[in-house]
């Protein structure tokens, strides 16, 4: 698909929409087609790797000569029968050699996706930087804008890629899962449903602290970018002087700047990973109260498919994150707009945030 044209207006203004959004929307309506295909490979690859772990029950009663409820349980929720003898062997790996090729197609669907809007963004970004008037930039300083290639450029990246592709891919695998559950015990099920919205919605509110603390984080990581960068204008200057000390000295004080922004930020958000890390064995602790409330455990079979949802839980569970850090790095593109004197929906929104106090390093 080719990229947008560096024209400041090309996509149409809509009513009531930041920049941000309009970007998001022009992007999500050239690429339908692909978005549509995407999530009809992410459903085919969560129904294949469910068939893939009830079928490795199959596989345990073969090795074992024992009984496996994962085999059981295929059988009752589809009626299939699994093959016998020499032909599961080959029909598993049929299956796994299918699940891989979707696989393949998924991940590469979403690093496209991931990839096309990052191309979109530095195009759109280009664009609007070129028509920054000059006295601006210089006052303001080169990092400040270079920063949207790096940093911001990545977070928007990874709000894509693993905050919509990835929670897509893993949202349909665990409502799969949890669908089982809530047929087979719907106890565990509420439970799970239960734990699983008030974590998620936990770390979402504890991620919306550290907003500020990644405001200062970037604007002194810009200021840094600037100071090199003009340092590398004059170099031949600071070579010819020989002034290396007096450079050197700056610099340690700015990257000592950015480095206890970095810090005061891990403060507040290493809990909240330390948390989403964790959390699947919060849900596993609300199983065991519930199982020992009702004094009647759920079936084996259940447990194994809870063991399976623990790891896609954990993935889900440091989405907030992503989601956060990508909305920081969305709305900062709304204060490029302003800058470049581009035509908004809600100039006044973005011009208050200008108008926000930010940590700078003179």
């Amino acid at each position: 698909m080719p990229l947008p044209p560096h024209d400041l207006k090309f996509h149409p203004v809509k009513k009531n929409l930041l920049p941000h959004q309009r970007l998001l929307r022009h992007f999500f309506s050239e690429n339908r087609l692909l978005m549509s295909m995407y999530i009809a490979v992410a459903l085919l690859s969560g129904l294949l790797k469910i068939a893939l772990l009830m079928l490795l029950g199959r596989g345990y009663e073969l090795l074992s000569s024992g009984h496996s409820t994962r085999s059981a349980l295929l059988k009752e929720i589809t009626g299939f029968h699994v093959p016998e003898g020499v032909t599961f062997p080959l029909f598993f790996a049929s299956i796994a050699l299918l699940f891989a090729t979707v696989l393949f197609i998924e991940k590469f669907g979403a690093a496209r996706l991931g990839e096309r809007f990052a191309a979109n963004v530095r195009t759109w970004v280009f664009a609007r930087q070129i028509r920054i008037p000059a006295e601006k930039i210089t006052q303001n300083g080169y990092g400040r804008y270079l920063v949207r290639y790096s940093s911001d450029l990545s977070g928007l990246q990874r709000y894509i890629v693993r905050g919509g592709c990835r929670f897509l891919s893993d949202g349909i695998l665990a409502l799969g899962l949890l669908a089982i559950v809530l047929i087979f015990d719907w106890v565990s099920g509420i439970v799970l449903v239960v734990m699983l919205i008030g974590g998620m919605s936990a770390l979402w509110f504890w991620q919306r602290l550290p907003d500020g603390k990644v405001r200062t984080k970037r604007s002194r990581q810009s200021r840094l970018l600037d100071f090199v960068v003009r340092r590398f204008t004059s170099i031949a200057t600071i070579q010819e002087e020989n002034c290396y000390k007096k450079v050197e000295t700056r610099f340690a004080e700015k990257n000592q700047l950015l480095y206890a922004a970095a810090m005061d930020y891990h403060r507040l958000a290493t809990p909240a990973a330390a948390f989403a890390e964790t959390m699947p064995y919060f849900v596993l602790a609300a199983l065991l109260a519930s199982v020992v409330a009702r004094h009647t455990p759920p079936p084996v079979s259940i447990l194994v498919l809870l063991l399976t949802l623990f790891p896609v839980i954990r993935r889900l569970s440091k989405l907030p994150s992503v989601w956060r850090l990508g909305a920081i790095s969305l709305r900062r593109l709304d204060v490029l707009d302003v800058e470049s004197g581009a035509s908004i929906a809600e100039k006044e929104y973005a011009e208050k945030i200008l108008q926000k106090p930010q940590s700078r390093v003179k």
